[in-house]
């Protein structure tokens, strides 16, 4: 892959990426928070969990098959995984979306990463869709 093209993909990962990572460190600091409430085991504390764990996931897969994009030959996760790690991802974003709230403008920030995922899922389709 040319340096060119590897630099356009790494500028898509972290503007895309970003604010969604950002988020992500900061659930690490406020979901425990939440386990120490009064109650900490309401139905609310562990929707707020699944999102933490989801975007976990879906940034491992997301280093993963950028790694794989820039080294073709070497395998990190396999595909099965990927394409669940993947969707767990989807799924925290579109949950962070619905429990948090948002306007037009921060409606954005939210469909970054799906549209970037789309977008690296079509580059390394070889690799995600291949059979396990």
């Amino acid at each position: 892959m040319k340096p060119l093209f590897r630099f356009l993909i790494l500028l898509e990962v972290v503007l895309c990426f970003g604010p969604a990572t950002i988020m992500l460190a900061f659930s690490f600091i406020f979901v425990p928070a939440i386990f120490f409430s009064r109650s900490p085991f309401e139905l609310k504390a562990l929707l707020y969990l699944l999102p933490t764990i989801g975007g976990c996931l879906g940034l491992t897969a997301l280093i993963c098959l950028v790694l794989h994009l820039f080294n073709p030959t070497q395998g990190y996760i396999t595909p099965a995984k990927m394409r669940l790690f993947i969707l767990t991802g989807i799924t925290a974003i579109i949950v962070t979306c619905i429990l948090l709230g948002t306007n037009e403008y921060g409606l954005v920030f939210y469909l970054l990463p799906v549209v970037a995922t789309i977008h690296l899922v079509y580059l390394g389709r070889a690799y995600v869709f291949r059979y396990s």
